[in-house]
């Protein structure tokens, strides 16, 4: 519906028909504007407006020329400012850095000099998005724990039961012997927070010496 709406043509409210403003024109002393503005499709508004401004009593509104410059955002840096971040993000320290890691890594130390978007942009417009890649990861082997007797290693984990009630939750932590396979400690509680797995680490390690 909404879209149809927009879809419809009305009378703008300075161009109307003079064929239109003729017939509102001879009906309205009979039955008045509003009336005879409903029947001739036209708001009555636009047709207020449509008086207003054949008598010249409408405000002249400012020229919305495409040719005049657009002010600049008081926000937006200056070309000594893009110079300045365009020399960090080349520097030595960071050319083979991405962007987000860069702008974590100012922060860190303290420095912010633009929004990480600004960075990206000051890259493309000097063509040098491109070139810039991800530092890879390094490649680490995974741990691999071996247990040959009790308690030598332990893993645990925490898993949510459901409640009484819809949205009620208890979380049931769990330490496993990786050995046997036994069961050394647990508890239940409402919420999941790292006091009480360590709560419950320090006794289970107290109880299995």
């Amino acid at each position: 519906m909404l879209g149809a709406a927009r879809g419809r043509t009305r009378p703008r409210q300075r161009d109307l028909p003079e064929d239109l403003t003729a017939d509102i024109s001879r009906w309205a002393p009979r039955v008045g504007i509003e009336l005879a503005c409903v029947a001739f499709g036209v708001p009555p508004r636009t047709w207020r407006h449509h008086q207003q401004n054949v008598r010249g009593e409408l405000p002249v509104r400012p020229s919305t020329a495409t040719g005049l410059a657009r002010r600049a955002h008081p926000a937006k840096l200056s070309a000594e400012e893009e110079a300045q971040v365009l020399e960090v993000l080349c520097s030595e320290r960071f050319v083979d850095v991405g962007v987000a890691e860069i702008y974590a890594t100012l922060l860190d130390e303290g420095i912010y000099l633009c929004s990480d978007s600004t960075m990206h942009r000051i890259l493309s417009d000097h063509g040098l998005a491109g070139q810039r890649r991800q530092r890879q990861p390094g490649r680490h082997h995974k741990p691999r724990l071996v247990a040959t007797a009790p308690n030598m290693v332990w893993v645990w984990d925490v898993s949510r039961l459901p409640g009484p009630r819809r949205g009620v939750w208890f979380y049931l932590y769990t330490i496993w012997d990786l050995w046997s396979r036994k069961a050394v400690g647990w508890t239940i509680d409402e919420t999941e927070t790292a006091a009480v797995a360590e709560k419950l680490i320090t006794v289970t390690a107290r109880r299995q010496r």
